[in-house]
C-alpha cells in the first residue's frame, strides 16, 4: 500500500511539473517569422542578375565615365619682342626684279602704231627696236620662184599684236617729239623684240641676246624664215 501511494505522489510531481512547462513556455507558432523571411530575400537578391551600369548625368561622380583626352594643342612659336619694346614688323619678301624698260628713266607711249617690222611711230617720236636688223615696210621675199610683199607682212604682224596698246621703252623722259631713239620695249612685260624674233618677223643683229628667239623660228621655218630673204 505504501508503494502505491508513493508512486502516485510520484506521478502527481511529473504532472504537475509538466503542466507547469505548458503554462511558462509559450507556443511555437507564435514565433515571428523574420529569420525565414530574411534568408528568402538573400536567396532572391543572390539568383538575380546584375544590373547595368548607369552614367552620371549630374556630375556627382558615383558612376563611372569614360571621357577619351583631347588632343594638346600645338605650340605656336613666338618670335621674342626686340629690347626696344615694339614688336618688329617683317616686310614681304621682294618679287622678281622689275623690267629695266619700267624704270622711272623709261617712257610710256599711247597708242603706238608699228611703222616698220622693227619700228613703230607715238607722240612725234620714231623708237627703232634695239638689237634687230631693220626690215622696210616695201621690203620683198622671193619665195616659190615668186616675190611676196614680206615687209608689209611682217609690219601687220607687229600692228595686230600691238593692236595700239600702251608700251614701255628705255627712252629718256626728256625725249621730244622728231626725234629717232634706238630702245628696248615691253608690252604687258614681254620684250617687243624678242617676241617678233620668236615668230619669225624680225631678225636679231650680230652680238643681240635673241639669238636663241631667232634659231627656235628657224627650225620652225616661221615669218621670214619661210618667205626666204628679204630685199629692199
Amino acid at each position: 500500500m505504501k508503494i502505491v501511494m508513493r508512486n502516485l505522489k510520484i506521478a502527481g510531481a511529473l504532472l504537475a511539473a509538466m503542466l507547469l512547462v505548458l503554462l511558462i513556455v509559450p507556443d511555437p507558432a507564435t514565433f515571428p517569422s523574420w529569420p525565414q523571411e530574411r534568408t528568402q530575400r538573400a536567396r532572391i537578391v543572390a539568383e538575380a542578375p546584375p544590373a547595368p551600369p548607369q552614367s552620371d548625368p549630374g556630375g556627382s561622380g558615383l558612376a563611372r565615365r569614360v571621357v577619351e583626352p583631347s588632343p594638346a594643342p600645338t605650340p605656336v612659336p613666338v618670335s621674342p619682342a626686340p629690347s626696344g619694346g615694339s614688336q618688329a614688323v617683317q616686310s614681304p619678301p621682294a618679287g622678281p626684279a622689275q623690267d629695266t624698260a619700267a624704270d622711272n628713266d623709261g617712257r610710256t607711249f599711247l597708242r603706238p602704231v608699228a611703222a616698220t617690222a622693227t619700228s613703230f611711230e607715238a607722240e612725234g617720236m620714231t623708237v627703232r627696236l634695239r638689237g634687230l636688223q631693220p626690215i622696210g615696210a616695201q621690203a620683198r621675199c622671193a619665195s616659190g620662184g615668186a616675190t611676196v610683199p614680206c615687209g608689209a607682212q611682217a609690219r601687220t604682224a607687229l600692228r595686230g599684236w600691238l593692236r595700239g596698246r600702251s608700251i614701255r621703252c628705255d627712252v629718256p623722259p626728256e625725249s621730244s617729239a622728231g626725234q629717232t631713239l634706238d630702245a628696248r620695249c615691253t608690252l604687258g612685260g614681254e620684250d617687243v623684240a624678242a617676241w617678233l624674233v620668236r615668230q619669225g618677223w624680225a631678225k636679231p643683229q650680230p652680238g643681240s641676246p635673241y639669238q636663241a628667239e631667232a634659231e627656235a623660228a628657224q627650225r620652225a621655218q616661221r615669218g621670214l624664215w619661210r618667205l626666204g630673204e628679204a630685199t629692199d
